[in-house]
C-alpha cells in the first residue's frame, strides 16, 4: 500500500475516532438534541417580555379570576385562544411568571428540532440530519421566538408534523392504512396549528402545491388520453369549493385577512422582497447558493428535496405578496429551508473535502506525507466552513443572544428592559395624577394602571376608518387613547401632574408616537433620565393644584 493509499485509507485512527463518536451520538442523537436545543431556549428566559407576550399573559390572570379572556376590563383577546388557556393552566399548576408563559413555546421550539432530526434521518440519513437539526437549533428567530410566551413555536411543531405526516401518507407504495393514519394526524395537527395563527392557510396551499407535483402524474397516468383535459376544470372546481368551503366554515373573510397590514407594517405590506431581503441579510451564503443547494440535495435525497423545495418557495412566495411581513410569519417554514441546506451541505462536504486533498496531494513537499497532509486539508476545510458561519448574520446573532446580559435590550431588538425600570417607575406612577404610555399594556403589567393610551393604531378600526381622539376603541383595553399634541395639551391643562412613558421603538414613529407629538413632549414636559439601555423614553409634568384650569372630564 502506498503512503497516499495510506493517507485515504477510511479505516485510519482518526477516521475510526469519528464514526465511533458518530455511532455513540446517532444512538440518542434524537434526545441529545432535544436536550442541546431545550438549553439554549433556557438562555435569558427570565428577561423582559416582548410586547406582544403581554396579551396571553394578562388574559390568562383574568381567565383564571373572571372566567373570560378580557385585558383589564377590554374586549376579550381571543387569538390563538388555544395558547391562553394553556398558559393559564401553568398559572395554575406552577404561579403566574413570565418563564411560566414561555415554557409552552421553550418545549415546542426543543421539540421541533428533534422531530426534524428523526424526520430527515428516516429520508435522507444520519448526517443530513444533524446538520439540518443544527441549523434550526440556532436559528436565531427560532431561538427568540421559542423563548417568548406567544404562538409561534407552537405553531410550527404543529404545521410540521401535519406537513410530514402528509408526506408520509401518500408515500409510494400507497396504502390505505397509512394514508387514514396520516389522514387522521395531519388534520389533528393543522387543526391546531391554525387555532394559532390564520397563515396555516398559506402553508396548506403550499403543501396542496407539492401534492399536485407529487401524486398528479401518477392520477394523470392511470385516465385515458383522451380524459385527462378534465383534470384541469375538475381541478379548478375543486380548489374553488375547497376555498370557499373553508371560508364559510371559519368564517374568514380571507382576501380581506390576507392583505390587511397594521399601522406598524404598513411600509412593508407593498414590499414583494421583505423576505428575500431578510434571508438575504441572515443567511447570506445559504440563501444565495439555494438554488444550487436545490440541485446538491436533489442528486441525494429527491423526494425529501422536493418536498422541502415546494412547501418552502411557495409559503414564502405566498407571503411575500400578503399584507403582512415579518420573519415570524414564515417560521413555521424554516425547517423546510434547512432541510435543503442540511442535505447539500452534508452531500457537498466529502466532494470538497477529497478534492482539496487530491490538490495538496499535488505539492511535492506533501505528497509522502499523508499524515499532514490530511491535517492540512481538514484544517483549510474547518477555516472555510468558520469563514461561511462568520459572514452569515444569524449565527453571529446567536451568539450575541446567549452571550448577552439580560438587561441589554440591543440583542432582542428594541424590546424595552421593563423588569429593571419598574423600581424606578412604579413610585413615579403612583405619584402621578395620570399617567400615559405608548403601549397599554406593559403599564399596566408593570406599574399597575394606564389612564391613556399614545397608541395611535387604536384609533384605525379593521375598516381602516379612522377614530376620533379619546375615543375608547375597547380592542383589548378600556382607556382612552391619544394620538395628538392638542389632545396631550388638553389633559396637561386639566391634571397637576402625569407621568408619560414612551416606548423605544414608538419614539418617533408615524404610526405610535409622531414627529410631531414627540416635540411638543419634549418642548413642555421635564424628562426623567433613565439608563438608555432601558429602552424607554420618560417624562413628566408637576404643577400646583390651583394652577389647573380646569377639572377633566
Amino acid at each position: 500500500m502506498t503512503a497516499t493509499e495510506r493517507g485515504r485509507d477510511p479505516s485510519s485512527p482518526a477516521s475510526r475516532i469519528v464514526s465511533r463518536l458518530v455511532g455513540l451520538l446517532t444512538r440518542r442523537s434524537a434526545l441529545i438534541l432535544f436536550l442541546l436545543a431545550l438549553a439554549v431556549r433556557l438562555v435569558h428566559l427570565a428577561r423582559s417580555p416582548h410586547r406582544d407576550e403581554l396579551f396571553h399573559v394578562m388574559a390568562a390572570l383574568s381567565l383564571l379570576a373572571d372566567g373570560d379572556l378580557s385585558v383589564d376590563g377590554g374586549s376579550p383577546y381571543n387569538r390563538a385562544w388555544p395558547f391562553t388557556y394553556l398558559v393559564a393552566g401553568l398559572f395554575r399548576l406552577f404561579g403566574e411568571s413570565l418563564v411560566v408563559a414561555r415554557l409552552p413555546g421553550v418545549v415546542a421550539g426543543a421539540g421541533l428540532v428533534a422531530i426534524l432530526f428523526l424526520w430527515v434521518r428516516k429520508n435522507a440519513g444520519d448526517k443530513a440530519a444533524w446538520a439540518s437539526a443544527l441549523l434550526l437549533c440556532f436559528d436565531p428567530s427560532h431561538v427568540f421566538l421559542s423563548q417568548l410566551g406567544r404562538f409561534y413555536a407552537p405553531h410550527a411543531l404543529f404545521f410540521f408534523v401535519g406537513a410530514i405526516a402528509v408526506y408520509q401518507a401518500v408515500e409510494p407504495p400507497w396504502n390505505i392504512r397509512r394514508l387514514w393514519m396520516g389522514g387522521i394526524l395531519s388534520v389533528v395537527s393543522f387543526g391546531l396549528a391554525y387555532s394559532l395563527h390564520v397563515g396555516t392557510f398559506l402553508g396548506l396551499a403550499a403543501l396542496l402545491s407539492w401534492l399536485a407535483l407529487a401524486c398528479g402524474p401518477p392520477l394523470v397516468r392511470r385516465l385515458p388520453k383522451a380524459r385527462r383535459w378534465l383534470l384541469v376544470p375538475l381541478a379548478a372546481l375543486a380548489a374553488a369549493a375547497a376555498f370557499l368551503g373553508l371560508e364559510a366554515a371559519f368564517g374568514l373573510d380571507f382576501s380581506r385577512t390576507y392583505m390587511f397590514a397594521d399601522d406598524w407594517a404598513s411600509k412593508r405590506s407593498g414590499n414583494p422582497f421583505f423576505y428575500h431581503q431578510r434571508l438575504a441579510h441572515d443567511y447570506p451564503t445559504l440563501w444565495s447558493l439555494f438554488p444550487i443547494a436545490v440541485l446538491i440535495a436533489l442528486k441525494k435525497a429527491p423526494r425529501v428535496t422536493l418536498f422541502s423545495t415546494v412547501v418552502f418557495l411557495a409559503g414564502v412566495g405566498l407571503a411575500s405578496f400578503g399584507g403582512m411581513k415579518h420573519q415570524r410569519y414564515i417560521l413555521y417554514l424554516m425547517p423546510f429551508f434547512f432541510t435543503v441546506s442540511g442535505i447539500a451541505v452534508v452531500t457537498v462536504l466529502p466532494w470538497l473535502r477529497r478534492s482539496l486533498g487530491d490538490l495538496l496531494r499535488r505539492w511535492s513537499f506533501l505528497s509522502a506525507r499523508p499524515r499532514v497532509t490530511a491535517a492540512a486539508t481538514n484544517l483549510v476545510l474547518i477555516g472555510t466552513l468558520l469563514l461561511a458561519i462568520g459572514t452569515n448574520r444569524a449565527p453571529i446573532n446567536t451568539a450575541r443572544m446567549l452571550s448577552a446580559r439580560e438587561s441589554d435590550v440591543g440583542t432582542y431588538g428594541w424590546q424595552p428592559d421593563w423588569n429593571a425600570a419598574k423600581p424606578l417607575l412604579a413610585p413615579l406612577a403612583d405619584s402621578s395624577e395620570v399617567v400615559l404610555g405608548s403601549w397599554p399594556l406593559a403599564p399596566r403589567y408593570f406599574l399597575g394602571r394606564l389612564d391613556v393610551s399614545l397608541h395611535a393604531p387604536e384609533l384605525t378600526d379593521w375598516q381602516g376608518r379612522r377614530l376620533p381622539e379619546f375615543s375608547r376603541p375597547g380592542w383589548f383595553l378600556p382607556q382612552p387613547v391619544i394620538s395628538e399634541r392638542e389632545s396631550l395639551a388638553r389633559i396637561m391643562a386639566c391634571e397637576p401632574s402625569g407621568l408619560l412613558i414612551v416606548e423605544n421603538g414608538h419614539w418617533r414613529a408615524s404610526w405610535a408616537v409622531s414627529d410631531d407629538l414627540a416635540d411638543y413632549i419634549v418642548e413642555n414636559l421635564d424628562r426623567v433620565e433613565v439608563p438608555g439601555r432601558w429602552g424607554l423614553w420618560v417624562y413628566r409634568w408637576q404643577r400646583e393644584p390651583e394652577d389647573v384650569e380646569n377639572p377633566c372630564a
